[in-house]
C-alpha cells in the first residue's frame, strides 16, 4: 500500500514539475516574419541595403506585462527594439531616427537570406 502511494505521489510530482517548466518556444517562422517585416517597412537612413539581421533577444521578460521583447541588430551597427503582445500579433518598434527610416512607398517584397 505504501509502495503504491509512493509511486502515485512520484508520478503526480513529476507531472506538476514538467507543467511548470513548459516554456513557449520561438519558431524560425516567427523570426522570419519579424525579419520580413523589417525588410518590407524600414531602411537605413544612409540608403544602404539591409544585408544582415541578427536576433539578440526574443523572449517574454519576467514582468507583469507579458509582451514579447525582440532585440535585433541590423547590419552589425543598428540596434532596434520590437515588441508584440502575442506571437504573430502586430509589431511595435523603437529605433533611432538617425539610423533607420520608414519606407514611404511599399517596395516589392524582398526575400533575403538571413
Amino acid at each position: 500500500m505504501k509502495k503504491n502511494m509512493l509511486v502515485i505521489l512520484s508520478i503526480l510530482i513529476i507531472t506538476i514539475l514538467s507543467g511548470c517548466q513548459k516554456k513557449e518556444e520561438v519558431s524560425t517562422y516567427e523570426q522570419d516574419r519579424v525579419a520580413q517585416y523589417i525588410l518590407d517597412n524600414l531602411e537605413p537612413v544612409d540608403g544602404s541595403e539591409i544585408k544582415k539581421i541578427k536576433f539578440l533577444r526574443f523572449e517574454i521578460p519576467p514582468t507583469a506585462a507579458q509582451t514579447w521583447d525582440i532585440d535585433v541588430e541590423i547590419n552589425d551597427t543598428i540596434t532596434m527594439l520590437l515588441s508584440e503582445n502575442r506571437l504573430g500579433d502586430e509589431l511595435s518598434y523603437v529605433y533611432g531616427p538617425e539610423e533607420l527610416k520608414i519606407r514611404k512607398e511599399k517596395k516589392e517584397k524582398k526575400k533575403k537570406e538571413i
